[in-house]
């Protein structure tokens, strides 16, 4: 679902060229904050694409909600200050992603 929840929001981005070393810039607006720049447009797509991930992985960091895109959204589930699971809903599917500790002390996620 998360794959979708991508590929969805990248559908919505908006490309122009502008005057700058890197001429090519998008933006997704329905997820505010997400742009990007490149010297093509492929380049400028990739790196809007890597934004847009790092965008989600941090708003789910902080427990924030996604905005719904074409039906799909994903909401975290919050539980004693760390995201415990987050639920990517679709209709009736669902995916969950759980907080784990690594050996050395550092927090993380798995997909499951």
């Amino acid at each position: 679902m998360i794959v979708q929840y991508i590929q969805k929001a990248m559908e919505k981005a908006h490309y122009e060229i502008i005057d700058d070393e890197e001429p090519y810039y998008g933006e997704i607006p329905e997820c505010q904050g997400v742009w990007a720049t490149g010297k093509t447009l492929e380049e400028c797509r990739q790196n809007l694409e890597e934004v847009l991930e790092g965008w989600i992985v941090v708003r789910l960091q902080r427990g924030l909600n996604l905005p719904s895109i074409e039906g799909v959204a994903i909401r975290p589930l919050v539980g004693a200050g760390k995201i415990v699971s987050m639920s990517c809903l679709e209709a009736s599917a669902e995916i969950a992603v759980y907080t784990h500790h690594c050996a050395d002390g550092d927090d993380g996620c798995l997909l499951s």
